[in-house]
């Protein structure tokens, strides 16, 4: 578990498949209000505590999870003094996500595969995140190559904003390609995409940690210039 703080206000946690094995929480049970979401963040609170003295002291705290690939989660905890004065829809919010655990099975829980703001139980439910675009995860340079292979002439991709960028705990590569016009060829690539690589919502949070935690291979013009490589 790897927890950085961005400010005063704001908490970072990169959390993998094998940190939840050895906290005995199983990733299907992770879904909004469960006990296991609200233990998991119990237990990132304690540890920044104890490493920065990050408290909520009894604020009101949003929480915006981002699944990743292989288990991998990242959680961005946000304290929000003035909840009132910053915006509407925070002044709903209850006083601490991480209290009044109920240790009876969980019930009614709301599945957690889609990138969202994850809050406590009878609450307004949080505004969309925004999408700047997708992130395709691979877990083998090869996979990523076979995959740009299908996208036949580099030209057609110039316009395309496109980036990669490599994960050296996970060993993953991502893909970032943002939001715009769509020609055929990218078409024909977004649906191999689809089939070999897990997609998700590229958010200004997935950003942030992506710019933080991982290597650019390719900063510009990604998929043009691999396959440019891979005619060579």
């Amino acid at each position: 578990m790897q927890i950085d703080i961005q400010n005063a206000q704001t908490l970072l946690c990169y959390i993998t498949g094998d940190d939840l094995a050895d906290l005995n929480i199983f990733p299907e049970k992770l879904t909004y209000g469960s006990n296991a979401f609200r233990r998991l963040l119990s237990l990132i609170m304690q540890k920044a505590n104890e490493m920065y003295q990050f408290s909520s002291d009894e604020l009101p705290t949003m929480v915006e999870a981002t699944p990743l690939a292989n288990n991998e989660l990242f959680i961005q905890i946000t304290l929000i003094e003035e909840a009132e004065e910053l915006d509407p829809r925070f002044a709903q919010f209850a006083p601490s996500v991480f209290n009044e655990l109920d240790y009876t099975d969980d019930i009614e829980e709301t599945d957690m595969n889609t990138v969202g703001h994850m809050m406590p139980p009878k609450t307004r439910r949080a505004p969309k995140t925004v999408s700047l675009g997708t992130v395709y995860t691979f877990t083998t340079y090869e996979a990523l190559i076979n995959t740009i292979k299908t996208g036949g002439n580099p030209e057609s991709f110039t316009s395309t904003k496109s980036s990669l960028y490599y994960h050296q705990e996970s060993k993953n590569y991502y893909l970032i390609i943002k939001r715009g016009k769509i020609n055929n060829d990218l078409r024909v690539l977004f649906a191999s995409l689809c089939e070999y690589a897990t997609a998700m919502s590229l958010t200004p949070t997935l950003t942030a940690w992506i710019n933080e935690h991982c290597r650019c291979v390719i900063r510009s013009n990604a998929i043009s210039n691999l396959l440019r490589q891979v005619n060579a």
